[in-house]
């Protein structure tokens, strides 16, 4: 997309300098950790034991357990 077209340029981080934070990849986490909280325990423990999962499961499990902290009042959820 071309910006002298009046067409806003795309910012994923291909197109722009500085990348819009939606596609960054703590964004992803964030939400990733987000939506498993959501899931009943047993469903949890199976993704998190999934193979697909391993190479980010101590990330994705300390921000799981940064953002169930915070809902039970003691920090901060980070967007």
């Amino acid at each position: 997309m071309r910006e002298e077209e009046g067409v806003t340029a795309c910012m994923c981080p291909s197109c722009a300098a500085v990348p819009a934070p939606t596609f960054l990849p703590a964004f992803r986490l964030e939400c990733e950790a987000r939506a498993v909280l959501a899931w009943p325990i047993e469903a949890r423990r199976e993704y998190l034991a999934s193979r697909p999962v391993q190479g980010r499961r101590a990330d994705l499990e300390e921000v799981m357990r940064r953002q169930f902290d915070a809902r039970r009042g003691h920090g901060e959820v980070s967007a």
